[in-house]
């Protein structure tokens, strides 16, 4: 079964193609470059569940193959839920480092420094048929970036119980705890269930 990954990241596309990997689906994957895609669906939902279907829906109408989306995100308790649904387009067009920075900068020395990343993953089917899953991990943003792996707030956001952050850990240690991960094992059940519908 053929299934595209409904984003222009590549990091984000090779992960989630990582976290499927174990369990048995029989998927092809493909991403936006197979088909030349180009164009940006827009993003303007207040959740990241509304959003993640909304992108799955935008991959499918421009490929015509079952889509899989996820819109994920961080949110600081001191920030009031900040970055949130808007993480990526929190600080303009900028690099990660500089979104991180910004970050860091606004938290200044709070206290309060727990936050948590969030996943909505959504497939949707060329038929219509969707379904919906999320994960969430909680953490605290460290008072500067540590690690070189991950993309995104990784470098920031560590994990008390490990003592390390998203970016001092390797891909498959990020996929035993990610928001990501736990938003694709509650979704692993329902794929395999609804491409046999596709």
């Amino acid at each position: 079964m053929k299934v595209v990954i409904a984003s222009h990241n590549a990091h984000k596309a090779e992960e989630i193609c990582r976290l499927f990997d174990g369990f048995s689906l029989n998927i092809a994957w493909y991403n936006y470059a197979t088909f030349e895609v180009e164009v940006e669906p827009i993003e303007n939902a207040q959740t990241f569940a509304e959003n993640a279907l909304s992108k799955a829906r935008f991959a499918v109408e421009h490929t015509g193959l079952p889509a899989l989306a996820d819109d994920s995100g961080l949110e600081v308790a001191a920030l009031g839920g900040e970055p949130g649904v808007h993480s990526h387009r929190w600080a303009g067009d900028t690099s990660d480092a500089e979104r991180n920075q910004l970050l860091l900068k606004r938290l200044g020395t709070a206290e309060d420094r727990s936050a948590r990343f969030v996943c909505a993953m959504a497939l949707v089917l060329p038929a219509g048929h969707y379904a919906l899953t999320s994960g969430e991990i909680h953490g605290l943003i460290t008072s500067e970036p540590r690690g070189g792996h991950g993309f995104g707030y990784d470098p920031i956001f560590l994990i008390p119980s490990l003592g390390a952050t998203f970016g001092e850990l390797s891909p498959t240690e990020k996929n035993a705890w990610s928001h990501r991960a736990r938003a694709a094992q509650h979704m692993a059940p329902l794929l395999k269930g609804l491409l046999s519908y596709a």
